[in-house]
């Protein structure tokens, strides 16, 4: 199984260690492009070669400045890696959960560093949805909303849903909870009334949303 090492600062002191994934022949997720290189979207289809682990180096400084999660974390020794970067400089991070998922990481990251050639003009329902959970989990809210905002615009179009309250739906509502989007969360959560026959069920953990959203 294949490594992937990428350096988003040469000079970093950070790395970040993501674990098991697939990505494509050219190992990576593979894009489609503008003329111009940049990619128009990131395609999230079948999957190739079997990946051990993805290391993503970057700086602590670019961390603690996008990220309460990662400045309480790296900020001084209260935490291990905070201890361990102030003792040797340098400190490897693994990112363990199956939810933190490598390409939308390097999604996040790419915005981290200004990469706008990296960052995709469009995204599927599916990848917008990981970014969701990773800016959830690593409060990179400021970060990626106005990128979140243009991407969740151009992909949101009317759906004839099925009567149920279905996946997309979930979804749709979930993304724009996080990135507070709050037309777009009344609008979806009046269709969720509409097509809803059964109360949510709150303690079903496939569902992502706060209870005091799915309350009112």
């Amino acid at each position: 199984m294949a490594t992937i090492s990428i350096d988003y600062d040469s000079n970093g002191d950070v790395e970040l260690v993501l674990l098991e994934t697939c990505l494509d022949q050219e190992g990576r997720q593979a894009l489609s492009s503008t003329e111009q290189g940049r990619p128009v979207k990131y395609n999230v289809g079948p999957l190739g070669i079997k990946i051990q682990n993805v290391r993503l180096r970057v700086s602590s400084l670019k961390l603690i400045s996008s990220s309460p999660y990662f400045q309480a974390m790296l900020e001084g020794p209260a935490f291990r890696e905070g201890k361990e970067l102030e003792e040797h400089g340098f400190v490897e991070i693994e990112l363990l959960d199956p939810e933190d998922e490598p390409t939308a990481t390097m999604i996040i990251l790419s915005i981290l560093y200004g990469n706008d050639v990296q960052v995709p003009i469009e995204l599927d329902l599916s990848m917008l949805y990981k970014i969701a959970i990773l800016v959830d989990k690593y409060q990179w809210h400021a970060l990626v909303t106005p990128h979140a905002t243009l991407w969740f615009d151009r992909l949101l179009e009317p759906v004839d849903f099925s009567g149920t309250l279905d996946e997309t739906l979930l979804m749709q509502l979930y993304i724009a909870w996080v990135f507070g989007m709050k037309d777009h969360f009344k609008k979806l959560s009046g269709i969720a009334q509409q097509v809803s026959c059964n109360s949510i069920d709150l303690t079903d953990e496939s569902i992502r949303l706060p209870t005091r959203a799915l309350s009112k």
